[in-house]
């Protein structure tokens, strides 16, 4: 195992990526490491809206975690229970006379409404109304504005990418007392640094030869409660994090991070 503490600029060691390519969606396992002003590509492009523009989440509809999607090649298939949709990965934006407002957190900005079909099918399959909105016309938070670099948001929740430290959930797993899986934390990346919280004090590192920069901790809420494929949520898993990883109010576990050139 390599001393990553005796390194000015670390290397974190890969275990595997994902993307969402729907915000509050199944993860997709990707093997190359492709962004898009920067961030991964396809990552959490699209996104489902209440009629009040409210974004949807598992919080509110934990069926989508029920659902698996499979990379087709040029589209991403959603399924569940013999039921499922085809997406295409690039959809081309329809003519509209004004892009209605989301409400993502705190922040409202402009939204391209998607295809029709597309709301209707997520609509009958949460028993809801939702629509499907994709490109959004986001604006940067302060810590991004001051890369002076060329980022373009999707429905991310601020930051490009949401990384995990194995070893990390690993030592939450004994001191809880209870086995997490590593996607109830919906991370990009997940990585390996040969000790716990190693993440916390980074400011620059290289994954995969791609230098990323810390921008700041996670904060977390109860969509760690779902695991894998449930439909119901287990508080206990936030009650445990919460007891170790509390600072100024808020639950804090894994970080976001900026892709450098």
């Amino acid at each position: 195992m390599k001393n990553f503490v005796s390194q000015k600029t670390p290397t974190l060691l890969l275990d595997s990526a994902f993307i969402y390519p729907l915000k509050s969606g199944p993860p997709l396992q990707v093997f190359d490491l492709q962004f898009n002003h920067a961030c991964l590509m396809y990552d959490r492009q699209w996104m489902l809206v209440a009629p009040d523009g409210q974004f949807i989440s598992q919080r509110r509809h934990p069926k989508l975690n029920t659902l698996r999607l499979i990379d087709q090649g040029e589209k991403f298939l959603f399924s569940c229970d013999g039921d499922s949709l085809a997406i295409p990965k690039v959809l081309a934006s329809p003519p509209v006379p004004e892009c209605p407002v989301v409400k993502l957190w705190k922040s409202d900005f402009p939204a391209m409404p998607g295809p029709k079909e597309i709301s209707d099918w997520f609509s009958e399959f949460l028993e809801d109304e939702v629509s499907f909105v994709m490109t959004p016309q986001r604006p940067l938070n302060d810590r991004l504005k001051r890369e002076n670099r060329d980022i373009v948001l999707g429905f991310q929740d601020s930051c490009p990418v949401l990384i995990a430290n194995l070893d990390s959930i690993k030592w939450l797993d004994a001191a809880v007392g209870k086995a997490t899986h590593p996607f109830q934390f919906r991370a990009n990346l997940y990585v390996r640094t040969g000790r716990p919280f190693y993440e916390d004090d980074l400011e620059e590192f290289y994954i995969e030869n791609q230098l990323f920069r810390k921008i700041k901790d996670c904060s977390r809420c109860s969509m760690v409660n779902l695991a894998p494929g449930k439909s119901v949520s287990d508080p206990s898993f936030l009650e445990g994090l919460s007891r170790f990883r509390t600072r100024n109010g808020s639950v804090h576990f894994g970080i976001y991070a900026l892709p450098l050139s």
